[in-house]
């Protein structure tokens, strides 16, 4: 039994190896030595463009109101709906405290 496991073993290492990609293996025949080269590997598909990013909403005006009176750096969390959420820190700019998006996270 023990045989027949390690016969099993070896058989599917060698088809795995076999089977890598980017792995080539070439033989010649050749008696006298003279193998033409080797053929030229296939060329690797090219990989897909990456998704288009995708577009944020506006902020809300309830957002940057949430903000008015608390202090620079303060985290504010703000849900526009069960699906959507908008994080961010309040900060000072033109004397105004503004809420600056740090993450938004929308499911479906």
């Amino acid at each position: 039994m023990k045989v027949i496991a390690l016969l099993l073993l070896a058989a599917l290492s060698t088809a795995a190896g076999a089977a890598t990609p980017g792995v080539y293996h070439y033989t010649c025949t050749d008696k006298g030595g003279k193998c033409p080269p080797p053929p030229v590997p296939p060329v690797p598909p090219v990989p897909p463009a990456p998704p288009a990013a995708p577009t944020l909403p506006e902020i809300p005006a309830q957002a940057h109101a949430a903000c008015v009176g608390k202090n620079a750096g303060t985290s504010i969390t703000y849900v526009i709906s069960k699906d959507e959420v908008m994080t961010g820190t309040c900060e000072s700019e033109g004397g105004k405290m503004l809420f600056i998006l740090r993450s938004y996270s929308r499911a479906g």
